[in-house]
């Protein structure tokens, strides 16, 4: 037996005795409150303008669901991904990873985090790579990639490059002659001087 506790059977019988007598309530009134619900049902009934302002209510609700579905599809249809490559003696202090986690952080309240928190969120993956190595790759929605570049600011000899521009062989990253420019570094070293300047 545990010292200084309860023991969960004795919440539980507790619980079914509260849902029981709960229950017994709720029969034994159950026809008077139900008179008085289709009473005041009725007298509502009868307001045209509470009739307008449920159904204006109730159009506004559907209004923003809509809506929000939409941003949401939206923000999940136009999600990037990124690598983040360190140079071999990374090796960052505590308070530079707290100010990270604080700068991915933001990502979820830049924009229209508040209407599709779900699609606004930061994914992190870790993917493995030939000889042991592991590359990490952040995935947001594209609007939020400033907050990510000013996130990852604060780590020196850190870069973001576009995953499709790596070629991955013997675990080694490098970058792909043919490929398209996806050097994101250099929008990073810009928001690094413009943190500078500022």
């Amino acid at each position: 037996m545990r010292e200084g506790g309860a023991r969960p059977q004795d919440a539980a019988v507790l619980l079914v005795i509260a849902g029981a007598v709960g229950v017994l309530v709720v029969a034994r009134n159950a026809s008077a409150w139900l008179c008085t619900l289709a009473g005041a049902v009725s007298g509502v009934l009868a307001d045209p303008l509470a009739v307008a302002l449920a159904v204006l209510l109730v159009g506004v609700v559907v209004s923003l669901a809509v809506v929000r579905v939409v941003v949401t599809r939206r923000l999940l249809a136009d999600r990037v991904s990124v690598a983040v490559l360190a140079v071999e003696s990374f090796d960052p202090t505590p308070e530079a990873v707290v100010a990270f986690a604080a700068g991915l952080g933001r990502v979820r309240r830049s924009r229209l985090g508040w209407l599709a928190p779900a699609a606004c969120g930061v994914r992190v993956r870790l993917q493995s790579l030939p000889g042991g190595r592991m590359l990490y790759l952040l995935e947001a929605p594209r609007s939020a990639l400033g907050v990510i570049r000013a996130a990852v600011a604060v780590y020196d000899g850190v870069e973001l490059r576009d995953p499709a521009t790596l070629n991955v062989t013997d675990g080694a990253l490098d970058e792909e002659q043919d490929g398209p420019a996806g050097d994101i570094a250099g929008e990073r070293s810009t928001v690094m001087d413009e943190d500078r300047d500022g």
